[in-house]
């Protein structure tokens, strides 16, 4: 009653209580001002005064000064807005990636854009180890055959040519012919197989330039046709040049390019004719290098003709994978059936004058796999007695190289294939008795699942 009075006479005087808070907010403890040296701190205040602490605050002899620790007041309003930026207490004490003025994603983007151009500069000398600086600014690129078609259009050894010759690049740049050997030296054979060793020694290696090493073995033919240094030694070149086209293709699975399928196919037209021409030259893997013979006949050189053929063929099979078989570049790699089935019947010549059984089934099997799946007009002609009987056609050539096979083979897998091709080419000419009994003879479907998937797909076509 005696408050309510006391209101009702002034009611804008304070009360005691109010009047009260105001003092004890206006004094300030002790050890909080900012004269005064901090003598016992709550653990909580220590853990947000070390938060806001910048770094370099504390002085050499190890004695702080109070006033870089701020007052409370000040911490606890720092502390209270940075409670306020984390979600967590574990995101409030992790390090800060970027401090103050700091551009993260543009420092992320130079960073990125300088590992890029480090591993282009990486690539480009390991592609090109030739190229080097001279230490002025220019670069010193390598000179030869192949600078001109292997250089990319970005290397340095492209633009310092258009600059300084011209727009016309190819036409003007003079290509420099690789140089064998010095010019008082004398060219004979043992020279000749010395240096070609040394060519075919750097097969395979890493930093071996596949195109200039065909250049240099071209170089070298050249060389050995205009001294007359014998056969012998022209088909141990020769036999180098179509290896290193061979494995001109890094990837086995890839198709060889039209230009080194022109060079291939010429160089082993080539080599099977010189072997036709020289009866007493012996090509075979089982003579050793030590014991080749260059200089005289009989001559010996180390090498495999069968071999050769087989991966043709099979690069040949490669190259119609790849075209599309409605175009016309797939016309024009078919024409080229003529000659790769022109090598194999020079092929099959030539071992038959070696008389090796086991070569001479596998080259049949590659002739019977060009013929069994053509039809031969001759063949209907001949039934209906417009041709003689006496002629040859398609099914008795097919009948001469399947028996064959079928008798000398010693592995299932070409007798299998024989037979399949041979029933496929009995059913294209009508002959179905003949084609009926030799599947019901060989006994194919109890065990034609175990075998490799182009044998299975002969197969389904017999069938």
């Amino acid at each position: 009653e005696e408050e309510r009075g006391k209101f009702k006479a002034n009611p804008d005087q304070p009360d005691e209580e109010e009047e009260e808070r105001d003092v004890e907010g206006d004094s300030e403890p002790e050890e909080d001002k900012p004269g005064s040296e901090a003598v016992s701190i709550e653990p909580s205040k220590s853990v947000k005064v070390a938060v806001q602490r910048a770094p370099g605050t504390e002085e050499d002899d190890g004695s702080e000064d109070s006033s870089d620790w701020g007052s409370d007041t000040d911490s606890e309003s720092d502390s209270s807005g940075d409670d306020a930026q984390y979600t967590n207490m574990r995101d409030r004490f992790l390090k800060q990636r970027t401090g103050v003025g700091e551009k993260p994603e543009e420092d992320r983007k130079e960073k990125k854009d300088k590992s890029k151009d480090r591993k282009k500069e990486r690539k480009r000398r390991e592609e090109y180890p030739e190229e080097e600086d001279d230490g002025n600014g220019w670069t010193v690129v390598r000179t030869g055959p192949s600078a001109l078609h292997d250089s990319p259009v970005n290397s340095p050894a492209v633009f310092y040519s258009r600059v300084f010759i011209g727009q016309h690049l190819e036409s003007s740049l003079n290509v420099e012919k690789p140089i064998m050997f010095a010019k008082d030296a004398e060219i004979d054979v043992p020279l000749v197989v010395k240096k070609l060793s040394e060519i075919v020694a750097a097969r395979g290696k890493k930093r071996t330039d596949r195109r200039q090493q065909i250049e240099l073995l071209h170089e070298l033919q050249a060389v050995a046709d205009a001294h007359n240094l014998g056969p012998a030694v022209a088909v141990k070149i020769k036999f180098a040049i179509i290896s290193s086209i061979y494995d001109y293709n890094p990837k086995v699975s890839d198709a060889m390019k039209p230009e080194f399928w022109s060079k291939l196919l010429v160089g082993i037209e080539a080599t099977i004719n010189l072997l036709l021409t020289t009866p007493d030259l012996t090509v075979g893997e089982h003579i050793i290098e030590d014991t080749e013979v260059f200089d005289k006949p009989p001559y010996r050189v180390r090498g495999c003709v069968l071999t050769t053929v087989e991966r043709l063929d099979e690069e040949f099979t490669k190259l119609l994978k790849e075209c599309d078989p409605h175009s016309n570049e797939y016309v024009d790699r078919l024409k080229d059936e003529t000659r790769v089935a022109a090598i194999i019947d020079k092929v099959m010549d030539y071992l038959q004058r070696q008389g090796v059984t086991s070569e001479l089934c596998r080259i049949y099997l590659r002739k019977i796999e060009h013929l069994y799946y053509k039809f031969d007009s001759n063949v209907l002609k001949q039934k209906k007695g417009e041709l003689p009987q006496d002629a040859v056609t398609s099914v008795q050539e097919m009948e001469r190289l399947c028996k064959f096979v079928y008798a000398k083979d010693g592995t299932d897998r070409l007798r299998t294939r024989a037979i399949l091709s041979h029933i496929y080419h009995h059913a294209l000419h009508d002959n179905w008795f003949q084609a009926r009994d030799l599947i019901l003879m060989s006994h194919l479907q109890e065990a034609i699942q175990h075998s490799d998937p182009a044998t299975q797909v002969i197969t389904l076509l017999s069938q």
